[in-house]
């Protein structure tokens, strides 16, 4: 699938920002659960010419503050997606076309449930920041990107005292959690479901394989990679399909 290119062009510089990367790596990863059979054909959505249409005055006004061009033109772009379904373990899409979700994606400390006025001004997210997944509860983990580093922070419920990075003095804010290279995040996030190291469960999550905790986890990896092909040309894709919601509801104790 082809995608046009930004119309602000590649970013900052070199090894910087780029957001036909990231939205590539996106869709890369939407089209392998779709694969898969996680999503079904037709029901992930890709970008029009010009991007999908966002509201964006309802996260402009009031607290929210301001958004960067980048950021709106990464939301116009990135793919979406029914948030019913995993996009990750224990992480769902946001889909900017939706009001709830598009303000829930500015609101990335969820401080629009606090009576704190002062975590209302710290918790809206930055000019330079999108939330690009959420927790399935509505709450953690959380994928936090900034454009102005191309990082991505994940979020999760309680930060390790040992983490490094104090941007902001109350400890659990989004801003203290450690950042990693955004383009070398969804690599790897992608290389988890071509090794089979992520598997959906067909009850809308994904699987971790290498969970000792779950019934037969490490027999679906190594039947997906070896009994069906995955994840080459000679994937059994309609084998699979047919097959997959039996072991995996085995696997989670069903019968």
């Amino acid at each position: 699938m082809s995608h046009a290119s930004s119309p602000l062009g590649p970013g900052p510089g070199p090894g910087q920002y780029n957001e036909d990367e990231l939205v590539a790596l996106v869709t890369n990863i939407y089209e392998v659960l779709t694969r898969l059979g996680h999503y079904e054909e037709g029901k992930v959505h890709f970008a029009p010419a010009g991007g999908f249409a966002i509201n964006v005055s309802l996260v402009t006004a009031g607290n929210f503050g301001s958004i960067h061009p980048r950021v709106l033109s990464l939301m116009k772009r990135l793919p979406q997606a029914p948030s019913d379904k995993a996009i990750g373990v224990a992480m769902k899409p946001v889909n900017y076309g939706r009001p709830y979700e598009l303000a829930r994606s500015r609101d990335i400390d969820k401080v629009m449930f606090s009576h704190s006025q002062s975590r209302r001004r710290e918790g809206f997210a930055r000019a330079t920041v999108i939330l690009i997944a959420d927790g399935q509860d509505d709450k953690y983990p959380q994928l936090v990107l900034d454009i102005a580093d191309s990082t991505i922070r994940e979020v999760g419920d309680e930060l390790d005292d040992n983490a490094n990075s104090q941007e902001v003095d109350r400890q659990d804010h989004y801003l203290n959690w450690p950042k990693e290279d955004a383009k070398s995040y969804l690599e790897h996030m992608l290389q988890k479901y071509y090794s089979a190291d992520w598997v959906p469960d067909y009850v809308g999550g994904i699987m971790p394989t290498y969970d000792e905790g779950i019934s037969q986890a490490a027999e679906i990896k190594r039947m997906l990679l070896e009994d069906y092909g995955w994840p080459g040309a000679e994937f059994r894709r309609e084998a699979w399909l047919r097959d997959a919601p039996d072991m995996l509801g085995a696997a989670h104790g069903g019968d």
